[in-house]
């Protein structure tokens, strides 16, 4: 496993401290040293309180077997229907905010005639939080062209069990 993939899952795992669950890129005072890598200022006001009412484990890969499933099956609908309104939805190099952006951003994906296969290896649930490893492979059906890539996915749901964070660290190959 790389170390991009560790990283991605050691903080999910050791950012849910102190009585807060870490989410949109902040960090807690212990954390501090950790944060230096993030390209924008923190947000403070993005902390959540403590969650109730906790995912159960059966729940959340469920979630995740729907994200896969909706990919894999180019299905923008199955998609965006567990995102809240108010999401965010982050992969490197691109920061989306809202349910429309997201379906937008799938939208324009399947125009380009991507397949996507998806193998889930690990799913952590603390709380509402949720985090994923899984790998992508990705074939451009216009050009035969294919990708792989280890997915790192830090997910963090309200309680309404919609997703409001959405975040990947991924590693191609």
């Amino acid at each position: 496993m790389n170390s991009t993939v560790l990283t991605a899952l050691s903080l999910l795992l050791t950012l849910v401290i102190g009585g807060h669950t870490v989410g949109m890129g902040w960090f807690p005072p212990e954390m501090t040293a950790l944060a230096s890598f993030s390209e924008k200022p923190i947000d403070r006001s993005l902390v959540t309180k403590p969650m109730s009412m906790a995912l159960s484990s059966s729940a959340a890969t469920d979630l995740v077997k729907r994200q896969a499933g909706g990919w894999e099956n180019a299905d923008v609908d199955q998609i965006v229907a567990d995102f809240a309104e108010d999401c965010h939805f982050i992969v490197p190099g691109q920061q989306l905010q809202g349910r429309s952006q997201v379906y937008q951003a799938a939208t324009e994906f399947f125009a380009a005639a991507n397949q996507v296969n998806i193998t889930i290896h690990r799913i952590i649930v603390q709380d509402r939080a949720i985090a994923v490893e899984w790998q992508w492979h990705e074939i451009n059906l216009q050009t035969g062209q294919e990708s792989y890539a280890d997915d790192a996915i830090v997910i963090e749901l309200n309680e309404q069990q919609r997703i409001v964070y959405w975040r990947e660290y991924i590693d191609q190959r």
